[in-house]
C-alpha cells in the first residue's frame, strides 16, 4: 500500500510521541524523563541529562548524568586497554586541534599587525616597493660576520636557530639582520636572523614585533641582542 506524504509524516509523528511518552511524564506540570538505569525521573533538561542530537524524540541521552559517569566509568575499568587507546587518540586530537588554532591565531594576529603597519606607514611602504633593489646593506667585513655570528653561538638571535638548521632548510646563509630598519649598517645594527624571522619581522619595528605576544620570543635571547648593540659590538669592529 502506498501512504501519500502527509499520512508517513503522521504516522512518523504518531510513533514519536508514543517514545515520548514510555519515557516522559509531567509533573507540576514539569516535564520529567526518567532514566532507562536507574528508572528514576528527572527534569528533561541538560542539568540531568547530556545532550544527545541522534536521538530525535527529545535530544538527550536515555541515561541521566550520574548513570551514564557510572557506565563510563564501569567500562573503562572492565576495558582498560581500548580506554587508554581511546584517551590517547582523544589527546592528540585536542592538541591538534589546539596547534591549528593557535596558529589560526597568530596568523590572524600578524595579518593584523601587518595591515596596521600598512595603514601607518603608506608613504613608507611605497618607497620600500619602488627601491626594493636600492634595498640598505650592512658594510661590515667578512671577519665582522663571522664574529657577529659567533657570538649568538652560530643561532639566528630572535628564534635561536641554528646556522646549520638555517642552511639545511633555507640552503641560505643568516640574513644581516638590521635590527633597527632605520639604523646604521655596521655592526651596531647588525644580528643574524633566520629566513622565517627575516621575513616575518620585514619593516616592523622591534617593539611591535618581538615581544611577549610572539611565541619564538625570548627575554634572556632579547637581553643578549640588546647587550651585544649597545657594547659588546664594538669590541669585533675591525679598524
Amino acid at each position: 500500500m502506498n501512504l501519500s506524504a502527509e499520512e508517513k509524516l503522521r504516522r512518523k509523528e504518531e510513533r514519536r510521541q508514543k517514545k515520548w511518552e514510555e519515557t516522559h511524564r509531567i509533573i507540576n506540570g514539569i516535564d520529567h524523563k526518567r532514566c532507562k538505569i536507574c528508572k528514576e525521573y528527572y527534569h528533561s533538561t541538560e542539568d540531568y541529562f547530556h545532550l544527545n542530537s541522534s536521538n530525535g524524540i527529545d535530544g538527550l541521552n536515555p541515561y541521566c548524568r550520574d548513570c551514564t559517569s557510572k557506565k563510563s566509568q564501569s567500562w573503562n575499568n572492565n576495558n582498560k586497554e581500548r580506554f587508554l587507546i581511546s584517551m590517547n587518540k582523544y589527546n592528540n586530537a585536542t592538541e591538534e586541534r589546539k596547534q591549528k588554532k593557535r596558529l589560526a591565531s597568530e596568523k590572524s594576529r600578524k595579518k593584523g599587525l601587518l595591515k596596521i603597519w600598512q595603514q601607518e606607514n603608506k608613504a613608507k611602504l611605497k618607497e620600500y616597493r619602488d627601491n626594493r633593489k636600492l634595498h640598505k646593506q650592512h658594510k661590515i667585513t667578512e671577519e665582522e660576520w663571522l664574529k657577529c655570528k659567533l657570538y649568538f653561538n652560530n643561532s639566528c638571535a630572535y628564534c635561536g636557530k641554528t646556522e646549520a638548521e638555517q642552511r639545511e632548510q633555507n640552503k641560505e646563509d643568516f640574513h644581516k639582520e638590521h635590527f633597527n630598519d632605520e639604523g646604521a649598517n655596521d655592526l651596531s645594527n647588525c644580528i643574524p636572523s633566520c629566513t622565517n624571522c627575516n621575513c616575518r619581522k620585514w619593516m616592523f619595528k622591534v617593539e611591535v614585533w618581538y615581544n611577549n605576544r610572539n611565541p619564538i620570543f625570548s627575554q634572556d635571547r632579547y637581553n643578549g641582542i640588546l647587550k651585544w648593540l649597545n657594547e659588546d659590538h664594538k669590541q669585533y669592529i675591525i679598524s
